[in-house]
Parts: C-alpha cells; sequence; structure tokens
C-alpha cells in the first residue's frame, strides 16, 4: 500500500469547503442587499402614501374651512344689516343690540367651526387670512363693548366705525 499524500486529497475538499462557503456568503450578502432595498422601496412607498393622505386631509379641510367661511360671511352680512338697522332705528344713538336668535346662535356655531378647521390647516399664509377676516367681520358688525345692567356684556355697534368704549356713533 502506498503512502496517503494527505495534503493532496484534502486541497479539493478544502476548495470544495471554501467555495461553498464563499458562495453562502454571497448570497447572504445579496439577500441583505435585496431586503434592504425592499425594505427602502417599502419606505418610500409609505411615505408618498402618507404624503398624499395628507395632501387629501389638507385639500378636504380647506374645501370645508371654505364652505364654513361662506356660511360666517352671511352671518356676519345679517349681523351688520341687523346692526344697521338698529342704528339707523335708534336716531343715530348707540344702544345694545340684540341680535336675532338664529343669526346670534348661528354666529357662535360658524364661528366654532371656523376656528376648528382652521386649527386643522397647516398653512400659516391661511391662518394670517383668516385672523384678517375674523378682524374685518368683527369691526364690520361689532364696534364696542360695554356692560349693560344686568352686567351682562353687550355690542354697541355703528356701521361707520365711529363708536367705541367711551365713543358715540353718529
Amino acid at each position: 500500500m502506498a503512502p496517503v499524500d494527505w495534503i493532496a486529497a484534502l486541497v479539493p475538499v478544502l476548495s470544495f469547503a471554501a467555495g461553498a462557503a464563499a458562495q453562502l456568503g454571497g448570497e447572504a450578502l445579496r439577500d441583505r442587499r435585496r431586503t434592504a432595498r425592499e425594505e427602502s422601496a417599502a419606505a418610500r412607498a409609505r411615505a408618498r402614501e402618507d404624503e398624499r393622505a395628507a395632501r387629501d386631509f389638507e385639500r378636504e379641510t380647506l374645501l370645508a374651512l371654505q364652505d364654513a367661511v361662506q356660511r360666517y360671511a352671511r352671518l356676519v352680512g345679517r349681523a351688520h344689516h341687523a346692526a344697521h338697522k338698529h342704528i339707523r332705528g335708534a336716531g343715530g344713538s348707540p344702544r345694545t343690540l340684540v341680535l336675532p336668535d338664529d343669526v346670534d346662535a348661528g354666529l357662535l356655531s360658524a364661528t366654532a367651526e371656523v376656528d376648528r378647521l382652521q386649527s386643522r390647516v397647516a398653512s400659516a399664509e391661511v391662518a394670517g387670512w383668516m385672523s384678517r377676516m375674523r378682524k374685518d367681520a368683527l369691526e364690520a358688525t361689532m364696534i364696542g363693548i360695554g356692560a349693560s345692567v344686568d352686567g351682562r356684556a353687550q355690542v354697541a355697534l355703528c356701521p361707520h366705525g365711529e363708536a367705541g368704549p367711551g365713543r358715540s356713533c353718529v
């Protein structure tokens, strides 16, 4: 029997094992990269979906806000008309005005709705527009605030903007 050359016998076995290990390592690295790409693509898809949902929410909120502002503006117009009639009927002197119940309740609910929707809008520009609109609406109807005999706040109105605390509407 001839002596066995162990090195010559182990080289093919070790070569096969090293090749198999390299192949398994390469497949694992490929799988890890594929998984990372898939996770990245899924994250980008989720981000796009979240962005689309945010845009849809903002659009729906702005449309609802537009409707609420239109309702509010109509009620402000009715309150201004009631104030103007009240001032003209008062002979030029300001008196406290009690708005019709439907206008008073409508203004309260419309103001709450506009506030609720405005708080959902992310745009600072829209918030600025809303503040100016609310200020202008208030100036158009309710100029000065005083206290009545029973202690409740009442509003003295003047369509010309001259009335206020300590001033009269002529």
